[in-house]
């Protein structure tokens, strides 16, 4: 996740879509298997984010009586979002201690 926002730096001060940039840097042909990895990695955190949940549920019961606090537009639930976060700190935290050393 950690890539993923410093890779959005580049689109926020510049204003640049993340597919004009990667074809800059990387060509045509080889920007759409990185486009490719990116919808993998979506694809693999909402995964491990479900799988979390599933621990989760599993250990404390009563974490499946957490309220929704975001609207029913979002798509997404209290509990899932949380379960995000959890996995994305999970995720991160060895980027974090490798660059501290």
């Amino acid at each position: 996740m950690t890539l993923v926002t410093y890779n959005g730096l580049i689109g926020v001060r510049l204003h640049k879509p993340f597919t004009i940039q990667a074809r800059s840097a990387y060509g045509f042909y080889f920007a759409y298997v990185i486009i490719i990895y990116v919808f993998w990695y979506g694809i693999g955190t909402y995964t491990g984010a479900e799988c979390i949940q599933s621990m989760i549920l599993a250990i404390w019961l009563r974490f499946r009586d957490v309220p929704n606090q975001l609207p029913e537009s979002a798509n997404i639930t209290t509990r899932f979002m949380v379960c995000y976060f959890i996995l994305d700190c999970l995720f991160t935290f060895p980027l974090y201690s490798a660059s501290s050393s």
